[in-house]
């Protein structure tokens, strides 16, 4: 196995001359593309697909570091080589949590884990433990080197294959909305390291565990007191659009008494998407009522009282 594996982009529908690229568009793709692929990495292996400030780890960089190495007709097809995971990334294991095949993951790049990612966001998986409202924003941003209506971007890896369109970048913006944000929580539980790795931890509360991860201000060391005791943790939960928390980054910990016992359970979002701009399109309901509901929702009222006042 060597260190590359190799990629092909067409472009499809862009007014570019047959196997030529504008500098513009090449630097808009190549930049989206590497967020993205660093988005989806932080999800994979830490949990959380927010890129934080300051200097990149090693390994991250080095995965994301892709290479032009050719421009063919037929539209416009760029070839591509991004480096081997498995050659990034040093005690290389597969994230317990993970959705991703085992087998395939060493021959992986960090571009068909983007597109992989991709793909449940099409596909509305809403239930994914890789998704994140962040990551979902990303994903959307691809919209930006779409020229117009017309235009698609197919991404092709071996037997895989990911067609980007506006239409499908349109229902994943409508499922990045929908995904509640990240809120600050506390909870009470049992803290300890994952089976078969040295580098994730579990949080089990309500005999469901839950993905966790370090903020930048805690090392092990400040935790391993903790591992196999009751503990009340602070930090951010973080959702999928499920509503399900997808990971959990703590940012204090402390040994668990009685008055932390309201904190036992799994988080919940702060709110549950009602759409109701949508609701009134699709039930056709038309405007002056809908206009008094706009300011005074939310309330108490059910579903049933808001499709009362709007008709």
């Amino acid at each position: 196995m060597g260190k590359y594996k190799k990629h092909t982009l067409r472009l499809k529908g862009y007014e570019t001359e047959n196997g030529k690229i504008p500098f513009s568009l090449l630097k808009g793709l190549g930049d989206q593309l590497t967020r993205l692929a660093e988005s989806t990495l932080l999800s994979f292996f830490e949990g959380n697909s927010t890129i934080k400030r300051g200097k990149t780890p090693e390994w991250l960089s080095n995965s994301i570091e892709f290479n032009l190495t050719g421009i063919r007709k037929g539209s416009t097809v760029l070839e591509i080589e991004a480096p081997l995971l498995s050659n990034c990334i040093d005690n290389f294991q597969l994230p317990f949590f993970s959705e991703y095949e085992t087998d395939k993951l060493p021959a992986s790049s960090a571009l068909d884990l983007s597109f992989y990612v991709y793909g449940l966001a099409s596909k509305n998986l809403q239930d994914s433990y890789l998704l994140d409202k962040n990551l979902l924003k990303e994903i959307t941003k691809l919209k930006k080197i779409l020229s117009s209506d017309k235009a698609e971007i197919i991404f092709e890896s071996e037997n895989d294959i990911y067609e980007i369109t506006k239409d499908t970048l349109s229902e994943i913006k409508i499922l990045e909305e929908k995904t509640p944000p990240s809120i600050n929580a506390k909870i009470v539980g049992k803290l300890d390291v994952l089976q078969y790795s040295k580098s994730q931890l579990e949080i089990l509360t309500d005999n469901k565990k839950i993905r966790a991860l370090l903020s930048n201000e805690l090392s092990f060391n400040d935790i391993f007191p903790f591992f196999g005791q009751d503990v009340s943790i602070t930090g951010i939960a973080n959702f999928n659009p499920a509503g399900a928390v997808s990971s959990f980054e703590i940012k204090e910990i402390k040994k668990a008494d009685k008055k932390d016992n309201f904190f036992r359970g799994v988080p919940q979002p702060l709110f549950k998407e009602f759409d109701i701009q949508r609701l009134v399109e699709k039930k056709q309901y038309r405007g002056t009522n809908f206009e008094n509901l706009i300011g005074k929702w939310p309330g108490d009222e059910t579903t049933d009282q808001l499709l009362e006042m709007l008709k």
